[in-house]
């Protein structure tokens, strides 16, 4: 049996909460999550509505290799790519400078190398997209999706989702600032985060 369920029914009074108060010393936003999650979708969508600029990390580690991710995983191993994307994620952060950004991390993005989650700790804001397998099914259950996530090529869907979710829920709840989800819609959820930006970066000037 999953574990996931009573997790979520645990965690529950965390949702749409600030989790840990730390220092703004930064205008950098960092969406964390699940593949599927919808992170690179509400980069976007908070960059055009708050006049950011938004990056996708995993597509910066793609243009910079010349490979996409699922060929990276190939040549490299998990171990080599994720050197790469601590490396992009290291470069991001030292060139924001005042210029406010929304970075839409990868899926194991300081959850899977514990690096990444230091270069975020007082460098950025985190928001944890909370998104359950059940939910993240549909998102990606087409096959060209499935590819492009090397961790998710094989073997059954929900049974790799179900594996990753316990492996990580419990690290994007470390490392996140704010937590949103698993019960709002889309437009809600789009919704919140806009909010809570707007009133971060007002304090943040």
């Amino acid at each position: 049996m999953p574990t996931w369920p009573h997790l979520a029914r645990l965690l529950r009074p965390l949702i749409g909460r600030v989790t840990e108060h730390r220092p703004l010393v930064h205008t950098v936003v960092a969406l964390a999550g699940m593949p599927g999650a919808g992170k690179s979708t509400l980069a976007t969508y908070l960059a055009a509505e708050l006049k950011l600029r938004s990056v996708d990390l995993d597509e910066e580690i793609a243009a910079r290799e010349g490979a996409s991710v699922a060929e990276i995983f190939l040549r490299h191993g998990e171990g080599g790519f994720r050197d790469r994307e601590v490396e992009e994620l290291a470069r991001l952060l030292d060139q924001t400078g005042r210029t406010p950004l929304v970075i839409a991390l990868g899926g194991g993005t300081g959850v899977a190398d514990r690096r990444s989650a230091e270069l975020l700790r007082d460098r950025a804001m985190v928001i944890y997209l909370w998104c359950t397998p059940e939910h993240l099914l549909a998102a990606l259950e087409g096959e060209h999706e499935r590819s492009k996530r090397p961790l998710l090529a094989e073997g059954d869907m929900r049974e790799r989702l179900e594996h990753l979710y316990g492996e990580r829920h419990q690290g994007y709840l470390e490392m996140a600032d704010l937590v949103l989800g698993p019960d709002l819609s889309w437009d809600e959820l789009r919704a919140r985060a806009l909010a809570e930006l707007r009133s971060w970066l007002g304090k943040a000037g």
